[in-house]
């Protein structure tokens, strides 16, 4: 059994079947079902009155008609509705009444609105009693720590906030307009361009030391549906909703959806209840909202210290060609509530251990990991200065690519027509080749920089040497579009010199 506030008129209940309900309605009010009784009568009223008006004989045009019904292919079905009953002479001179001006009333009910007055009544004006919601009282609020709900002071507002267009869809005789403004389908749009713009805003100036893409995250995470469905739970917007389907298991798992959309649309609904003039009543409201969450999340982005060049002083601390530092992604994060982590390595030892929101933190910290363990480092000190000066120079095989292609890049036109940033197509690549160029850059302390962002369901990274932009590419890992700039890099060397860098 439905709860009173799913419940709404079914799509195969007529006019007769709500009407049975009618006595009992006039003896406890008005009621929803009573409500939608009388509104489908006033618009079938409305309905046949513009029919009479257009499409009605008056009485002299009948009676020409009949002396000629006889001609007609369908007259004998004529005769039998004009002979059963006395409906369509009424018509007809209700359409005399119309035509000599005595029945002005006519247009006022066709076209009734609510400036309409129509003659021998007086013009209502509706006083609603205003329901407030107290937040501090109420003991449905589950979590006593939100901060206090700004509160939308027409209760037509607010009743179309909690509304869910199944709730009225069934109800046929409403028009399109009807519907529209009888639900909360318009409100949830325009909370959720206020909510994304407001909270936009709240990111912009509590950090300013982030970058877009950091931003991005942070907002993306504030404005899920899961976020503000949990928000709508926290004040009961739930327990509020009114609905016309079963709140089964395909409803419970796409509540938060649902519940989210109340949120946007009470926010849309608080806008507009103060003539579009509360954006900074709602900004406070929401900053107070989303803190909680946003101290877990910063979190993530703290720096701190940070010591960007962790990775160079290691190499040169111990690194060597033999034996250079690898880093290798032991679990990756999605910069929201699971990190990345990073495990820096010498053959086959961890030697440090990093997290971050990143892939860069988290190599970063591995690396400062490693620098602060001086019995690793100093072992690696004593291994390098005890490998043979042959073994610990020689170069591997793309890097000897790379000095003898450097050596010879102005007499290679292919290399000098390479315009920068180079567009890397997408291809299958070594997936240590980001290590690989890191090793050969690392040796005169120049790093790699990988700029990524998300566009659509890829991600697209600007490889930077020098500030230089050397190359950019697009994959559906970070880490590939990552190892596709470096693999192009190391197939042609010939750019490093362009950014400034030199390998020989």
């Amino acid at each position: 059994m439905r709860s009173k506030r799913e419940r709404t008129v079914d799509a195969d209940e007529t006019p007769d079947t709500i009407g049975r309900h009618t006595e009992a309605s006039l003896e406890n009010g008005l009621t929803s079902r009573s409500a939608v009784t009388i509104e489908y009568a006033v618009t079938q009223l409305q309905h046949s009155i513009r029919q009479i008006i257009t499409e009605s004989l008056n009485t002299e045009q009948l009676r020409n008609s009949l002396a000629n019904i006889q001609k007609q292919e369908d007259g004998k079905e004529v005769l039998l509705a004009v002979q059963r009953n006395q409906k369509l002479q009424l018509a007809a001179r209700l359409k005399d009444l119309y035509e000599s001006g005595k029945l002005k009333i006519f247009d006022q009910i066709a076209d009734f609105d609510e400036s309409t007055k129509l003659k021998g009544s007086s013009k209502m004006r509706l006083k609603f009693k205003k329901l407030k919601l107290d937040t501090d009282s109420n003991p449905k609020l589950p979590n006593k720590g939100i901060p206090p709900l700004p509160k939308i002071e027409d209760p037509v507002i607010e009743a179309r906030v909690f509304t869910h267009r199944s709730a009225i869809s069934n109800i046929k005789h409403l028009s399109k307009k009807e519907i529209l403004e009888s639900n909360n389908e318009r409100l949830e749009f325009l909370g959720d361009s206020i909510i994304n713009n407001l909270v936009t805003q709240i990111l912009f100036e509590r950090y300013p030391s982030y970058d877009e893409g950091e931003l991005s995250i942070l907002r993306s995470q504030l404005i899920s549906n899961n976020s503000l469905g949990k928000f709508s739970e926290m004040y009961g917007f739930h327990e509020k909703l009114v609905v016309n389907f079963a709140k089964d298991a395909a409803f419970q798992k796409g509540k938060h959806k649902i519940y989210a959309d109340v949120f946007e649309a009470y926010v849309g609904g608080l806008y507009i209840d103060s003539n579009y003039s509360n954006l900074d009543t709602i900004k406070e409201w929401l900053d107070q909202l989303i803190t909680p969450q946003l101290i877990r999340l910063s979190k993530r982005f703290n720096q701190g210290n940070l010591n960007n060049d962790a990775k160079a002083q290691l190499y040169a601390l111990i690194g060597s060609a033999a034996l250079p530092p690898r880093y290798i992604t032991k679990q990756t994060g999605n910069g929201f509530d699971v990190s990345f982590i990073v495990q820096c390595m010498i053959g086959d030892e961890v030697i440090g251990e990093g997290e971050g929101s990143n892939l860069k933190q988290a190599g970063l910290r591995a690396a400062e990991d490693a620098l602060r363990k001086r019995e690793v480092t100093e072992k690696y000190i004593k291994l390098r200065e005890a490998t043979p000066k042959e073994v610990s120079v020689i170069p591997n095989t793309i890097e000897e690519k790379a000095k003898v292609n450097t050596q010879h890049l102005k007499a290679n036109p292919e290399n000098d027509n390479i315009t920068l940033p180079a567009l890397v197509p997408q291809s299958e690549v070594d997936a240590t080749s980001s290590d690989k160029l890191y090793a050969i850059l690392s040796k005169i302390k120049v790093l790699p920089v990988y700029k990524t962002v998300t566009k659509g369901q890829e991600f697209e990274t600007t490889l930077l040497i020098n500030d230089v932009a050397a190359c950019i590419s697009s994959a559906p890992s970070k880490k590939k579009s990552r190892n596709q700039c470096a693999a192009f890099v190391l197939s042609h060397p010939g750019i490093l010199p362009r950014c400034h860098a030199f390998v020989d």
